[in-house]
């Protein structure tokens, strides 16, 4: 096997050019296609699962069939991934409640143990209410 070891100037920089006679690289470059709703549908129906598949299009189409920051390589993955996570549900079920808000019935007044809104926030930071 030849080798042709260089150094070339390009743009001010020098690099160091490594050339190998006899190889060959194969990159596998397919770039991603979106399916369609009947490509989700039927394979939703040869998987078995019940995977909406409407809610499938409609959340990859709307972040540009993204996942979290890397463009999507396999929608089939994606739903194999839905199957384990759940989102077989035809409706999708509430997550609970923000945490970071007091539910509601804190702030209305229903006996004599219960406080204001202003009282709660005011009992959390430790300060008395003001007036």
């Amino acid at each position: 096997m030849k080798i042709d070891i260089s150094i070339k100037d390009i743009d001010g920089e020098g690099y160091l050019c490594i050339k190998l006679a006899d190889l060959t690289v194969l990159k596998r470059n397919r770039a991603f296609k979106a399916p369609t709703i009947e490509d989700v549908k039927s394979y939703c129906k040869e998987r078995k699962n019940k995977v909406n598949a409407q809610q499938f299009m409609n959340h990859y189409d709307s972040n540009g069939w993204m996942v979290g920051k890397v463009k999507m390589k396999s929608w089939q993955a994606a739903i194999r991934t839905w199957e384990n996570l759940n989102y077989d549900k035809s409706e999708p079920e509430s997550r609970g409640t923000n945490l970071a808000d007091p539910p509601p019935e804190i702030f209305g007044i229903r006996g004599p143990n219960d406080i204001t809104r202003k009282q709660y926030l005011a009992n959390k930071i430790g300060q008395e209410p003001k007036q």
